[in-house]
């Protein structure tokens, strides 16, 4: 899978893994037939790399209220839906069918 495509430049570069994200943006460049430039992955790459943790969702107002919105349709989902199901007695049957 590997030979076929390769990892993502953004993904090696946040991993510390610049020699390799340069290969495949030039790889990339050469199939398109653009000419890049010779620093293609500088200094302000390496510089700018920030770490976020999950917290930053309760601090920000906007991404505040989609995680709320999101926390809320689950729970309507698995108080009405699942809920009902168990109540019911017609439990999704997991068991593989032969």
């Amino acid at each position: 899978m590997c030979r076929i495509m390769p990892e993502s430049p953004r993904w090696l570069i946040s991993k510390g893994r610049y020699q390799e994200a340069t290969k495949i943006v030039e790889k990339i460049a050469k199939v398109n037939k653009v000419q890049l430039p010779d620093d293609v992955i500088g200094e302000d790459t390496i510089e700018n790399q920030r770490s976020y943790s999950v917290m930053k969702m309760f601090t920000v107002p906007k991404l505040l209220i989609r995680t709320l919105i999101i926390y809320f349709n689950w729970y309507i989902y698995f108080k009405t839906v699942l809920r009902r199901n168990m109540l019911i007695g017609t439990c999704i049957d997991l068991t593989p069918v032969l």
